[in-house]
């Protein structure tokens, strides 16, 4: 009759513990001393203290252990200062040097062909239409009447 009796289904031992009393306090003690949500906290323990916890880990110690989210101090993010000033791509792509251009940013290339480079009324007293090619869009009757020209 022994073995009809109802028994424990409860695992003898739990390997899969995700924290201790140690990353438990750790946690705590970042959430109370710097005021640190779940996510900062998770990448301070990793940069701290080798320690990698999942986000849900995070959250459900803080629950278990009765700590208010960071909304009462209205604290719903926190951005960090970027490194340097928000510059506009094109602005700063224009000032950074280039490899096609000698090691100068586009804009003291241009610069330094401002001298050499034509100006339009220049350019359109040495333009002569009758020397220009007028091609086809269709790439195949361009090919015929190109060697037809030729044989003239």
């Amino acid at each position: 009759m022994d073995d009809l009796a109802s028994r424990s289904r409860r695992p003898h031992s739990s390997p899969n513990i995700k924290a201790g009393r140690h990353e438990e306090q750790l946690i705590l003690d970042l959430r109370t001393d710097r005021n640190l949500g779940a996510r900062r906290i998770q990448s301070e323990l990793r940069r701290l203290h080798a320690i990698s916890l999942s986000l849900a880990t995070i959250h459900k110690i803080l629950h278990r252990n009765h700590v208010r989210s960071l909304k009462k101090y209205c604290i719903k993010f926190r951005p960090n200062k970027p490194g340097s000033p928000h510059l506009d791509g094109k602005i700063e792509r224009s000032h950074r040097p280039h490899c096609a251009h000698h090691g100068k940013s586009p804009m003291e290339r241009y610069f330094d062909m401002a001298s050499e480079t034509p100006l339009s009324e220049e350019a359109y007293e040495g333009y002569n239409p009758d020397s220009e090619r007028i091609q086809d869009p269709n790439y195949s009757v361009d090919l015929e009447l190109q060697r037809l020209k030729r044989s003239l």
